[in-house]
């Protein structure tokens, strides 16, 4: 399409596409032109040359005629070819001769095509003053012309010359066709026309058959007889052989001849009797001949009789008659039988390889003998007749020598290349098929590395044997005494009735070392949390995004078309990053069943696992959905500042999904790191029990074993030197990794200070000195030098295992201290903010909007007072961060609580600072009720770390502390209830004494909730201590008589033989020793002491004053919401331990 007709370049592109066009349908007229003209010109040629060799042949000519007749038909073609090919390919056609073809075929174009071509070059010189425009005019008009012509039109005359001399060519070709066939030598005469050929009307049309071969014959049977005859006067008819045996019927066969060729000829195959024969053709025949055949010795009939080797057991086989090919066993014995066409005088069988074998001839034509198969080759039968005749082509016939196959077997189960477990049995099924029986079936096997050949294991040995036999065996791989690391490679063996041993494939059996499995446990988890880190990293690119997005917004731009793609690709990343989370857990719960069902480290460590793996299904998962949530919400919203709201909630929720990975994998790559160390006290305590062994056998060794098995034994001091050099490479590792994390340095500095006493004490120079002894056949010395390497591994061992005991006891003891310390810490800052929001609602009942100096003065320290607590708060929430990265028990929610309530106080502050403190005070409320409720999520989970350290041996002692805490509560309620009964009857009952007395039965509730759980707890002490139930049965009474408002001497006195119970069950508890204590005390006790530091006394003062305060009756004007907060406080603290 032209894009500016008006313009000059639009004149020049049109009237460029003219000329293409013309150029186009030039080339079609050239090739049109010139195609019908070359039909023309071959019709001609192949019409004049067909005439030619019609002349030629029906009319004898003279030779200066032909050789006229043969110029004409090349003048002919050389003329014509001039005419019709080589003018049209110089014919000139131009654009203007085109133009015009095309106007001819299209009146209604009237000319304009070649008044176009023609104006075109006065448009820039204008010699004649043609109007421009006339011009123009005229080119857009042929340019729309040519657009619309009909090429069918235009080429009418060439197609139809086409189909013209396309019709001529096919005449011309079916007139040469007929002539060839009349005459086939017609082209060959006509080629021949300079050489000299008598040739007279009446020989022409003469019919003769001339020249008959081969005449009478004598030939040999089986020989190939041909046939040749001229034929001539016949105007090419066929012509054909016709013979018959003597006294048979006739039987013809055609003749042939090819285009250059004069004589037809035939060929009989295999003539094996005498034949007489003559050639006929239309009509006309040649003289009788005879092909006379010389007979050659045969068989009439053989047959084959196969007798096998003895142990096959199997009958003689007797073949079919006169069928030679032998498919048997090496070593059967052939029996020929036959007898012969004529009399014989000699017979053999010639191999292809072995040595011929004569046969016997009776009865002049009876001929019998034998053979054994020894190979396989082809063989046939050597006549020589009576009248010294040979069998010149005997039949070859094979033999397919089949050699006794060894049996076939095959290991089914396992298979494969195993590995051992902790059974050391490795299940082994075989298959074994022989097809004349196995005898035995047995094991081969060889340790690797080992000087000991290879021993054979027998697993069943038939008395009778058996075509097909399965079994089935339990092989007890502990047996073979190998150490971990070595490597048993053994195949199976069938052997036959003959001796003949099959194979079954090489299999391996490998004893892993726990460095090799540790390793790679270690391997997969280091990649589940390099994956961690990386849906870390996505997720922070996804949230930088997003902050993106709603700096967008708060500078008053809309969302665009892109920034909603965006968020649509965010949607799908965090998709993405869900499936990435998914994945990791479903590894983390893979790994924990691989380790349970291993038993490879204790129960504790897959409990963890497993606890881990629960978190992240948990936690990820929902923090996660949130973030899908609130960023589809996003998409869904209308206006800006709910977009905006919405993208904000979006960012907090990935701020939290990232702390939550964040945690995960610190809590991660921690447990890697006490997996670790466990895995480093299995190693050495495997160290260990290997050496003993190799020291144990050291002493059963005999004189005659001295040489083989003491290079064996050095072999395995060689492993375990390589395996406690990998050891102390690894504990090297876990120290330093472990120092560099604050809570594991003590740890990490003792097992880098144990890989440096394994290095002094010299374990490994043992270790190889004992090596190089036995090589040496110093059994003595070896001895001596393996008690030293054992004594050296066993306190590393030993010291590994301190480690442990005290990195798992620590732990939780540390965890639990500062779980306490933080628990004090948030009642501290709870009681701080009461205070000023007390103070706060002291000044909005007293002023009315207009405050005094002194007021201002107040909400402004009060202000102050707010911000120190929310940066108490901060403080607080991050040390149990901190905390929570290293106990999976610690609840982010916690944290994410007082982030909440640091929040809160900061607006409250700013209400203060304002002036307002109508608005503080329930967002004062709100920070109060996050953080009484953090105290008591603190609380709880104090709790659920002693339940979960209950049964442990530590248990009693903690059960100790509980029941010595419920005591003294007990103690201070009583002492409460006395001052209380003194009161009552100084002044009488009064309102107010009615809430105490329920304050007083709450408080009795939450003791005696908690002395139920203890009693649960203590289960089979009941015997010991006393069952707790009844004392629990004696506080519910009490209750019910303070809530009725009831509190006499009765009520006092049933409060004191509560107390003298709770007293006397914690001194049974403390008389019982039970259990040993934990290895490590002493250590973890240092420990605790460190972190678990006193709390100052304002701080203990505040907790004192909070819990008078909860039975004078000082926090009546708490509202009911947040007193039963407190007071589930309370009840939880009378469950906590106070180391």
């Amino acid at each position: 399409m032209i894009r500016n007709p008006d313009s000059l370049s639009g004149i020049d592109e049109a009237y460029q596409t003219v000329l293409a066009r013309l150029r186009s349908i030039l080339v079609q007229w050239r090739l049109l032109t010139f195609s019908q003209n070359f039909l023309c010109w071959l019709s001609v040629i192949i019409i004049s040359f067909s005439i030619a060799l019609l002349i030629d042949q029906v009319v004898p000519l003279p030779r200066l005629v032909r050789m006229g007749l043969v110029v004409i038909v090349v003048g002919i073609c050389i003329g014509f070819g001039y005419l019709h090919l080589v003018r049209s390919l110089f014919l000139k056609l131009g654009y203007r001769r085109v133009s015009a073809y095309i106007e001819a075929s299209h009146p209604e174009i009237k000319n304009c095509i070649s008044s176009a071509v023609q104006l075109r070059s006065e448009i820039e010189r204008n010699r004649f003053g043609y109007s421009i425009v006339f011009i123009e005019k005229l080119i857009w008009q042929a340019y729309y012309s040519l657009g619309k012509i009909d090429l069918r039109r235009v080429f009418q005359s060439e197609f139809s010359l086409h189909k013209r001399n396309g019709v001529l060519s096919l005449f011309a070709v079916l007139l040469f066709i007929i002539t060839t066939w009349i005459f086939p030598n017609s082209i060959k005469d006509f080629a021949l026309a300079f050489e000299e050929i008598p040739k007279n009307p009446i020989n022409a049309i003469v019919a003769k058959i001339l020249d008959v071969e081969p005449g009478d014959i004598l030939v040999e049977s089986g020989t190939d007889v041909g046939f040749s005859a001229k034929v001539t006067g016949t105007l090419g008819a066929p012509a054909n052989v016709f013979y018959r045996s003597k006294n048979g019927a006739w039987h013809d066969l055609n003749m042939f001849r090819s285009i250059n060729e004069v004589a037809y000829h035939c060929e009989i195959k295999n003539v094996t009797q005498s034949l007489e024969y003559y050639i006929a053709s239309e009509g006309i025949r040649s003289d009788m001949f005879q092909v006379e055949v010389m007979r050659e010795p045969a068989l009439n009939r053989f047959q084959l009789k196969l007798n096998f080797p003895m142990y096959t057991q199997l009958s003689p086989e007797l073949l079919e008659e006169n069928f030679g090919n032998v498919n048997t066993l090496i070593g059967t014995r052939v029996a020929f039988e036959g007898s012969g066409s004529k009399p014989i005088a000699h017979a053999k069988l010639v191999f292809g390889e072995s040595a011929p074998v004569l046969l016997k001839v009776t009865d002049k034509t009876s001929i019998t003998g034998d053979f054994i198969v020894q190979r396989s080759e082809e063989y046939y039968l050597e006549l020589i007749g009576s009248d010294g005749v040979v069998n010149s082509d005997p039949i070859r016939y094979t033999i397919n020598a089949i050699e006794d196959q060894a049996p076939r077997i095959e290991v089914l189960v396992p298979g494969k290349d195993v590995v051992l477990d902790d059974s050391m049995m490795v299940g082994l099924k075989t298959s074994a098929v022989d097809d004349y029986g196995v005898r035995l079936v047995q094991i081969v096997y060889r340790v690797e590395g080992q000087d000991r050949g290879e021993p054979v294991m027998p697993i069943k040995d038939l008395v009778s044997s058996l075509p097909s036999v399965t079994t089935e065996f339990f092989w007890d791989v502990d047996l073979l005494n190998i150490f971990p690391g070595d490597m048993v490679s053994y195949h199976a063996e069938a052997i036959d009735v003959i001796g003949r041993v099959g194979k079954s494939a090489s299999f391996t059996i490998r004893f892993p070392s726990l460095a090799e499995i540790f390793g790679e446990l270690e391997s997969e988890q280091e990649a589940g949390v390099r994956g961690l880190e990386a849906i870390f990293d996505q997720q922070f690119e996804a949230e930088s995004a997003v902050e993106e997005l709603i700096d967008k917004i708060k500078k008053h731009q809309e969302l665009t078309v892109k920034d909603e793609k965006l968020i649509k690709q965010l949607i799908e990343n965090q998709k993405q990053i869900e499936r990435g989370v998914k994945d990791r857990i479903e590894e983390v719960k893979e790994f924990a069943n691989q380790i349970e069902d291993q038993q490879l480290l204790n129960q504790e460590t897959v409990e963890k696992y497993q606890e881990l793996q629960q978190l992240m299904d948990q936690a990820l998962s929902d923090e996660h959905k949130e973030v899908l949530e609130k960023l589809s919400e996003v998409l869904r919203e209308q206006q800006l500042l709910n977009q905006e709201r919405r993208l904000e909630e979006a960012s907090v929720s990935q701020e939290q999904f990232m702390q939550q990975l964040d945690r995960l994998t610190s809590l991660y790559k921690q447990l890697i790191l006490q997996q670790k160390l466990e895995a480093a006290v299995k190693q050495a305590d495997d160290l260990v029990q290997r050496q003993k062994r190799v020291n144990e056998q050291i002493d059963r060794i005999t004189k005659r074993q001295v040489s083989k098995e003491s290079k064996n034994l050095a072999a395995r001091e060689e492993k375990i030197e390589s395996g406690l050099s990998e050891l102390q490479t690894k504990l090297d590792q876990v120290g330093r990794e472990m120092s560099a994390q604050p809570n594991l340095k003590r740890i990490g500095d003792e097992v880098q200070r144990l890989s440096q006493f394994s290095k002094d004490q010299g374990i490994a120079e043992k270790i190889i000195q004992t090596s190089s002894q036995l090589r040496q056949s110093q059994l003595s010395e070896a001895q001596q030098s393996s008690r030293e390497a054992i004594r050296g591994l066993s306190e590393l061992h030993q010291g590994l295992d301190n480690a442990m005991e005290f990195m798992q006891g620590a732990n939780a003891d540390q965890a639990l201290a500062e779980i306490r310390t933080a628990v004090r810490t948030g009642l501290y800052l709870s009681r701080t903010h009461e205070e000023a929001s007390d103070a706060t609602n002291n000044i909005l009942r007293s002023g009315r909007g207009d405050y005094i100096d002194g007021e201002v003065l107040l909400l402004q320290n009060l202000a102050a007072s707010e911000i120190h607590v929310a940066q108490g708060i901060d403080l607080l929430a991050s040390q149990l961060w901190e905390l929570s990265k290293q106990q999976m028990g610690i609840d982010p929610q916690i944290v994410w609580q007082l982030n909440g309530a640091s929040d809160q106080l900061t607006r409250s502050a700013k209400a203060l600072e304002d002036r307002k403190p109508s608005l503080a005070t329930p967002i004062q409320k709100q920070g109060l009720s996050s953080l009484n409720q953090v105290v008591f999520d603190l609380l709880e989970t104090m709790n659920q770390m002693n339940q979960q350290m209950s049964m442990s041996s530590s248990g009693l002692d903690q059960m100790l502390e509980q029941l010595q805490q419920l005591s003294e509560n007990q103690r201070n309620l009583n002492e409460f209830a006395q001052q209380l009964h003194q009161q009552m009857r100084r002044q009488g009952q009064t309102p107010n004494m009615q809430q105490v007395l329920e304050r007083l039965a709450q408080e009795q509730q939450m003791i005696r909730e908690a002395t139920e759980r203890l009693a649960k707890l203590m289960g089979n002490l009941s015997e010991v201590l006393g069952d707790l139930r009844p004392i629990s049965e004696e506080m519910k009474r009490v209750e019910g008589e303070l809530k009725n408002g009831k509190l006499d001497q009765k009520v006092i006195d049933k409060q004191e033989e509560i107390l003298t119970r709770l007293l006397d069950s914690s001194k049974s508890l403390r008389k019982k020793e039970v259990g040993k204590k934990r290895k490590g005390e002493t250590a973890k006790s240092n420990r605790i002491s460190r972190s678990a530091s006193d709390l100052d006394s304002k701080l203990l003062q505040v907790i004192q004053q909070m819990q008078s305060g909860m039975r004078s009756g000082q926090f009546t004007e708490i509202p009911p919401q947040y007193r039963d907060q407190i007071q589930k406080y309370f009840r939880a603290l009378s469950q906590q331990v106070k180391r």
